[in-house]
């Protein structure tokens, strides 16, 4: 939120920019309206009086010289914008009160709904034309042209009318379940958006016989405004569940996260003139003023995703990071900057469980327990991820996907412990054979360097070794584990298999010779949740339930190096980065966190709390000891779950409080998404028996 304007007494009832951007005018339950300046927020003059009981709808003329309000007295009155006298005689006639105002967009009309069933239009010039709704009318706003009114109503059904016949087009239209509390036009006069108590937004096709062509859900309490952008691409929503959402027309998704800042029910919304800004009125008395592309960057960058993360992968160039969730939903995220790319695709209705990139970086495929396969087309990721191809041909929701090291082939497993190939052809994918086998959920899947040979893992606690081409096993099914298999996955040399188990041990198979378990690696103390290995074939680095990830060495079956800790939930994916310099991790903590694995790094770890280098602990021969040595492995200095920092010995450095712990920075990591995460400089702390070099004499 750029401001937040001040002033009035009661609820924010409705909020408008004047034509050219440079005022704001609000309306409340306070009885007066206020002008504010745009940039500044502060408030022009005096408030304008007249009313006698609460205003529930304004809005500034074309020509920005007049404001129409409309008040719970039943009343309608114009005002001078400069001084806030009144312009005639106010317009009555309604029985009840007013809820919504309108100028005509050429200036000769005004419009008034009320609680009282009736639409009245009035000529600036003079006269006064009634329309009739069957219950209270709630919103109205006339087409680009003037020639037409929607209107919409406590009946739930929007009407359109004929101004110079003064009747009614068409029959009423229906979709809402409950009152419709706000309708608009698109500057096009294409398409109608209207909002509703039963928390939808529906966008309406002006063109042909009025009908529903998109649904927007994602309040979670009613929505009481609408609004578009004038150049029609977007529209805006407010809700009682204090958020703003802004959706795009043309793909029916949700652009970014909710907008959060008010503390109580958003009743009003609109776009300024450019588009560029965003007005909301509250009943927490407050008016919001929002920088449309930094306000959808800030709240995707703090927020991210609503719940944990499930799945996380990486492009080929290593510039973009896809992640899937429980919420639902996958998210694109810039790897050098941490910041959302695009919007937040829709498609699958319940969480995603799985998410791979093509090898060509072009395609994103997504599993989820809806038993979906969705397609995801990202040659134009920066604007928006088309959905190419919604498959569905397992009973069971998704579990894991892999793609064929050249592209043409995807293997998915399910919890109907059948894996389906499908073959995949500049974007469309069909059905190619299923390999069955498994006696209970099919976890995990992944291809041969070669493409030959496709490894599953499964809850029946096995390994099965396919054919590619042929679709049959080869060999017995593979028994070391105790527990369920999470992760399989093949050497980039294709000489070695790795898995691990909800047993918390990661085992190596020999892959050339006849496929056999070389060794058992241990060390987690909960269930290895995902696997890579090294570029080199050399090292393997997993992901725990523990919340750690650990890099071993793959001939002596050792841990190597530190033992990498930050994520305060399971981690539940990670990835490896095309170069094999970096790791990122996803976590039901809700974060994605990225860490540097070279070799430097790993043997020769160093304390710091921050993405820079130049941030470490100075003097850290003082705090690991007199000494200065440290143990392999070993946990340096980490943070622990009572928000100490504490050392290999147990020294105290210093104290986090709760609500930073989740978005600290820990030694080696270079990035925390979403962004915002807390870093240190621990430069020039000083620490032990040190402490008094911090006062300078």
């Amino acid at each position: 939120m750029q401001l937040l304007l001040k002033g009035h007494t009661g609820w924010v009832t409705s909020a408008s920019f004047s034509p050219d951007g440079r005022c704001i005018v609000s309306g409340s339950q306070d009885c007066t309206i206020c002008v504010w300046d745009a940039d500044t927020g502060l408030q022009i003059g005096d408030p304008i009086k007249g009313h006698t009981d609460w205003i529930r709808s304004i809005m500034v003329s074309p020509d920005g010289k007049r404001i129409v309000s409309g008040g719970a007295d039943g009343t309608v009155c114009v005002w001078d914008m400069k001084t806030g006298e009144p312009v005639g005689q106010p317009f009555g006639g309604h029985a009840k009160a007013v809820t919504s105002v309108a100028f005509s967009p050429d200036g000769k009309w005004v419009a008034s709904g009320s609680d009282d069933h009736t639409i009245h239009l009035h000529r600036v010039a003079g006269d006064t034309t009634f329309l009739r709704h069957s219950d209270g009318v709630t919103s109205i706003a006339f087409s680009p042209d003037s020639k037409k009114i929607v209107s919409g109503s406590i009946d739930c059904t929007i009407q359109l009318w004929d101004i110079e016949e003064c009747k009614q087009i068409g029959t009423q239209f229906k979709n809402h379940t409950q009152s419709v509390t706000s309708v608009a036009y698109s500057p096009d006069g294409r398409w109608i958006v209207s909002g509703s108590d039963d928390n939808t937004v529906c966008v309406w096709n002006v063109q042909e016989e009025l009908h529903v062509v998109t649904i927007l859900k994602g309040h979670v309490k009613r929505v009481k405004s609408v609004a578009f952008s004038p150049n029609g691409k977007q529209i805006v929503s407010g809700s009682a569940d204090h958020t703003l959402r802004v959706w795009d027309v043309e793909t029916g998704t949700q652009v970014g996260n909710p907008l959060k800042g008010h503390t109580g029910p958003v009743r009003s919304v609109s776009f300024s003139g450019d588009g560029k800004w965003i007005v909301s009125g509250s009943y927490d008395t407050t008016i919001g003023v929002w920088d449309v592309e930094k306000a959808l960057q800030m709240e995707n960058c703090v927020n991210g995703h609503s719940k944990g993360i499930t799945s996380v992968a990486i492009s080929p160039d290593s510039r973009w990071i896809v992640s899937g969730s429980h919420d639902c939903t996958i998210q694109l995220w810039d790897a050098e900057r941490g910041s959302q790319m695009g919007s937040v695709p829709q498609g699958h209705t319940e969480p995603v469980t799985s998410v791979v990139v093509s090898p060509d970086g072009k395609w994103i495929v997504s599993g989820s327990n809806d038993g979906m396969i969705c397609l995801w087309d990202v040659n134009h990721v920066m604007q928006r991820v088309k959905i190419n191809s919604l498959l569905k041909g397992h009973s069971r929701g998704i579990t894991s996907i892999g793609f064929s090291p050249d592209g043409s082939c995807i293997a998915s497993g399910s919890k109907d412990g059948i894996i389906h190939l499908w073959d995949v052809k500049k974007g469309m994918i069909t059905m190619k054979k299923s390999l069955v086998g498994h006696t209970d959920w099919v976890t995990c899947v992944a291809f041969s360097p070669n493409k030959k040979q496709i490894v599953s893992g499964s809850s029946d606690h096995t390994i099965h070794i396919w054919d590619a081409d042929t679709g049959f096993h080869k060999g017995n099914p593979l028994s070391g584990h105790t527990g369920l298999v999470h992760s399989v996955v093949f050497s980039p040399n294709g000489k070695w298999i790795a898995s691990g188990s909800s047993d918390t041990t990661i085992c190596i198979w020999d892959a050339v010779k006849e496929i056999s378990l070389q060794r058992v690696l241990k060390g987690h103390t909960k269930g290895v949740t995902s696997i890579v290995f090294s570029v080199n074939s050399k090292w393997i680095i997993t992901g725990s339930a523990d919340c750690t990830i650990r890099v071993w060495d793959v001939v002596h079956g050792q841990q190597v190096g530190i033992t990498f800790e930050g994520h305060t939930g399971p981690i539940t994916s990670i990835a490896l980065s095309s170069n094999g310099k970096w790791v990122v991790s996803g976590s039901d903590d809700s974060t994605i966190r990225m860490w540097d694995i070279g070799v430097d790094s790993i043997l020769n770890p160093h304390v710091c709390f921050s993405s820079e280098a130049s941030h470490k602990l100075n003097d850290v021969q003082r705090f690991c000891g007199a000494t200065g040595s440290c143990h392999m492995p070993y946990r340096l200095v980490q943070l622990q779950k009572d928000g100490w920092i504490v050392g290999e010995r147990g020294q105290l450095l210093l104290w986090i409080p709760p609500a930073a712990r989740k978005s600290l920075y820990s030694p080696h990591n270079i990035l925390i998404i979403p962004g915002g995460g807390i870093q240190l400089d621990l430069s020039k702390m000083a620490h032990g028996n040190m402490w008094h070099q911090c006062i300078s004499d």
